[in-house]
């Protein structure tokens, strides 16, 4: 029997998204397959919640049937408690947490994992769960989650469905969280990106701004996946790096309400003194912080009495403020769940602007046009460290925004929007995307070196030579044109051959060179009208008249050398970008192009 029992979207007073009845659909269908356990992915602010409310809504429709909620935070278990009595009237939603007990005969129990996953604990053994859900699913592996699903009997082909929902399905311990029986969730059957939300007017667009500091985080230990805490925040919390971070803040979003992510709490408390000190309301919240008083900073944050919040892990799941216009991160990470979270606090639209429209471009352009038509994200990185220029240090992903919508981690977005980067990368020749991805670049860079980047692909032996078992490098200069540097020998330099194609379909051979006290050599010859024969012919030429011309040769050893220093000075010296160098696979595509920039074109 099917887990959703007559799917239909109700009540009346929630309208699902699209998306969210996809996400609906895939579970049914998972279910009808066989699967037990499964995995959605949706970003923050596209209403994880009300997508796992609604599947336990359609599951309860079987009065028999009961689901079991696991979170592991205070705010996230409130959140899901008010959602589904609003999403579920008439179900008894009961909390287990704390002095909080959940009650016999509940349908549903938000419960906390800490209290009901500890070892030992034999809490809710008096249910049967048809479905058991785990909001926040990245933190799934952790073994008060897997003390519970096996409790429950989620590994168990009779057990409970056990579905996760998460912003990010990346693990810290870098293993896959799904894709096989072994794996904690079978399959990821649904997920929704930050980029196609976006687009689709469910989020706002990002605007990225990346500020480099003096940090070298080569030597900060890794532990679980990211940056030992401690070793972090001494890195962080100096004067030098707060200053830059509210330099930055001041140039990008001055007027906007602000949530900065630290290293540590003393990190978020300096980090407001700054701000407090140059004038702007600004407060920091902590985990020691009472319960009152944390409620009264985050209220006065919402209401903008405060203008900047700081903190250092507080804020990062369950903290949900549409009003927030830019999100600092001072607080590098090698996470990616963590990266996420914290981008996500500032990606939700204004109240009632991404509802009530049916069209995705209308939906877009009402976010668009709206008081918060984008987020700005300044990310504070090291600007020293030898892993800033890869997408993969020290084994893991490197978290960016660029990396949202698979562009370069290196590609430096200077202030454009994700959704305006991704459509100009689109956009981008192939040669451009491999410099951004080899490279340190910007749009600017890759746009000013492109006509050069084009020679690149113009460097290696033409496919009419090499069909013709030609020797030498020769180097194609034009549609009938080719020319091969022979290099000096023997009191002769600046030698070349250069073989034409005339009108009529013949082929000519040209030998230069500058003989020392005698002048300029300058030879024509006839060659084949059959173009491999002309290439046979020609060499043949060469050889005859010239010797030592086993540098020129396809095979010399000397080609596949790293490129020269001098190489280097001379096509700098032709105005030759770096970018452009740096593609060079070696010293015989150097020459190469020295080849074209001065003889090719004689």
């Amino acid at each position: 029997m099917s887990l959703f029992e007559g799917f239909e979207e109700k009540p009346p007073e929630i309208r699902l998204r699209r998306y969210q009845s996809e996400c609906l659909s895939a579970i049914q269908a998972a279910q009808d397959r066989g699967v037990r356990r499964a995995l959605i992915v949706l970003p923050t602010g596209t209403g994880k919640t009300t997508v796992f409310s609604e599947a336990t809504r359609l599951v309860t429709e079987n009065p028999a049937a009961t689901v079991v909620i696991l979170a592991h935070r205070q705010e996230l278990l409130e959140q899901a408690a008010a959602r589904i009595r609003r999403q579920c009237p008439g179900l008894k939603v009961t909390v287990q947490s704390g002095s909080s007990k959940a009650q016999r005969g509940s349908n549903v129990v938000v419960a906390s994992v800490q209290s009901v996953g500890r070892g030992g604990s034999n809490l809710l053994d008096w249910m049967n769960p048809t479905m058991v859900i785990v909001d926040e699913a990245h933190h799934a592996a952790a073994s008060t989650y897997q003390n519970f699903a096996r409790r429950m009997g989620c590994y168990e082909d009779e057990g409970p469905f056990y579905l996760g929902v998460t912003a990010t399905d990346n693990r810290l311990d870098g293993l896959a969280l799904s894709g096989s029986d072994t794996a904690i969730f079978q399959e990821k059957i649904y997920q929704y990106s930050i980029l196609q939300a976006i687009r689709e007017g469910y989020l706002v667009d990002i605007k990225g701004f990346r500020v480099g500091v003096n940090l070298n985080l080569d030597d900060v230990k890794v532990k679980g996946g990211d940056y030992d805490a401690g070793q972090l925040e001494k890195k962080l919390n100096t004067e030098p790096v707060n200053e830059a971070a509210y330099k930055a803040w001041e140039e990008a979003a001055k007027d906007r309400r602000t949530i900065v992510f630290c290293a540590g709490v003393s990190h978020a408390e300096n980090v407001a003194q700054v701000f407090q000190d140059k004038g702007v309301p600004a407060a920091h919240v902590y985990g020691d912080m009472s319960p009152e008083a944390r409620k009264r900073t985050i209220e006065d944050f919402r209401t903008g009495r405060i203008q900047v919040i700081t903190n250092c892990e507080i804020l990062t799941e369950g903290f949900d403020s549409p009003e927030i216009g830019c999100v600092l991160l001072l607080r590098p990470t090698q996470s990616w769940s963590l990266f996420v979270q914290m981008l996500g606090r500032g990606l939700r639209p204004l109240a009632g602007c991404a509802d009530g429209v049916d069209d995705d471009i209308l939906r877009a352009a009402r976010v668009a046009g709206s008081a918060k038509p984008n987020c700005v994200v300044i990310d504070v990185v090291d600007n020293t460290s030898s892993h800033l220029l890869t997408d993969k240090p020290k084994g893991n992903e490197l978290p960016s925004i660029q990396k949202l919508a698979d562009l370069p981690s290196s590609l430096d977005m200077e202030g454009m929007s994700l959704a305006e980067a991704a459509e100009q990368w689109d956009e981008l020749p192939e040669e451009a995307r491999e410099i951004a991805r080899r490279r340190r670049t910007s749009f600017s860079g890759l746009s000013a070196s492109l006509e050069q980047v084009n020679l690149l692909a113009e460097l290696d032996v033409p496919q009419e030579a090499d069909s013709a078992s030609a020797q030498l490098q020769w180097l194609k200069v034009g549609p009938m044109e080719y020319v091969v540097n022979l290099f000096y020998h023997g009191g002769e330099e600046d030698r070349q051959a250069r073989m034409v194609g005339e009108l009529d379909g013949s082929w000519r051979l040209n030998l230069t060179g500058r003989v020392q006290g005698m002048g300029m050599r300058d030879q024509w010859f006839p060659l084949p009208a059959d173009v491999t024969m002309a290439f046979a012919a020609a060499e043949a030429k060469i050889r005859a008249t010239f010797l030592g011309t086993h540098l020129s040769k396809r095979g010399a050893q000397w080609r596949v050398t790293g490129i020269t220093d001098a190489q280097r000075k001379r096509l700098i010296t032709l105005g030759v970008a770096e970018s452009v160098i740096d593609q060079l696979a070696n010293s015989g595509q150097a020459q190469g192009l020295i080849d074209r920039l001065t003889r090719g074109n004689n």
